[in-house]
């Protein structure tokens, strides 16, 4: 957070620089009523201390507080992916096929990851559907604002998660590799015994097929958690923006009414 290394300070020059052009574009806007929006609005260069007062304001949350709640998650990611790392070479953390959380004990990650892209896609959906009930039309700020929205959450998801994805593929192949090891020198035992004893035989073929179902376990867990989560909120993100452009485009409220009264 003190910008101390190269890595945090690249990241800060993404985040604040975003923030910034945030901050630019909604400042380009105000000063286009009729243009970019099609009304005028209480903020915008024709009213000159509702436009002054939100630069305070919005450079305040463009270009300070909400990259700085960024920073705050990207460090919070850096520092326990790299405790995960460093934790799997040592040998100090393994799946666990049967984990509840059906993930092999790696849900806790997982969540620190998903957790605020689907917040963040909830509030910020209706925020931006608002904005084209608003606008009254598909006009390029909310579009630009939902496309900057679903860039974000599928950058948000997929570069931390290719990080956490090498260690669960890593972690997969190590406990893989040891039950297939293990099957094998069960086999050979039972092979190089010679042996026709139907028990002996039975209870080889038992423990070959529990080797095969927990190699089986393992290969189901995902090596992307929670993505459907993100696809679950990327649809929901889309499908209100999508309600209220209808809605607008197509007039819908006006036309039931008159349904209503016909019947």
């Amino acid at each position: 957070m003190a910008l101390r290394d190269n890595e945090s300070r690249i990241a800060a020059a993404f985040i604040y620089l975003a923030g910034l052009a945030a901050f630019a574009w909604n400042s380009y806007q105000n000063q286009k009523p009729h243009v970019i929006v099609p009304y005028d609005f209480w903020d915008s260069k024709t009213f000159f201390w509702g436009y002054w007062v939100t630069r305070v304001y919005k450079l305040y949350l463009f270009g300070w507080l909400l990259p700085y709640i960024a920073m705050i998650h990207v460090a919070i990611l850096v520092v326990t992916l790299r405790f995960v790392r460093r934790a799997r070479k040592a040998g100090k953390l393994v799946l666990s096929p049967f984990h509840p959380d059906g993930v092999g004990g790696l849900d806790f990650l997982a969540s620190i990851i998903s957790a605020p892209i689907s917040a963040t896609l909830v509030v910020g959906s209706l925020s931006t559907a608002t904005a084209f009930l608003v606008h009254r039309a598909a006009n390029v700020t909310p579009l630009i604002a939902l496309g900057v929205l679903i860039a974000w959450a599928i950058v948000a998801y997929f570069v931390p998660i290719f990080f956490l994805r090498s260690d669960i593929v890593a972690m997969k192949q190590e406990l893989l590799g040891k039950l297939r090891n293990l099957q094998q020198a069960n086999y050979t035992e039972i092979n190089e015994g010679h042996s026709m004893d139907l028990d002996v035989l039975s209870k080889g073929k038992e423990a070959l097929d529990y080797f095969d179902n927990v190699c089986e376990k393992i290969k189901t867990i995902s090596n992307y958690p929670h993505i459907k989560r993100l696809v679950g909120s990327l649809g929901f993100a889309v499908s209100t923006s999508v309600i209220s452009i209808t809605l607008k485009l197509f007039d819908i409220a006006p036309m039931l009414g008159r349904l209503l009264l016909k019947r």
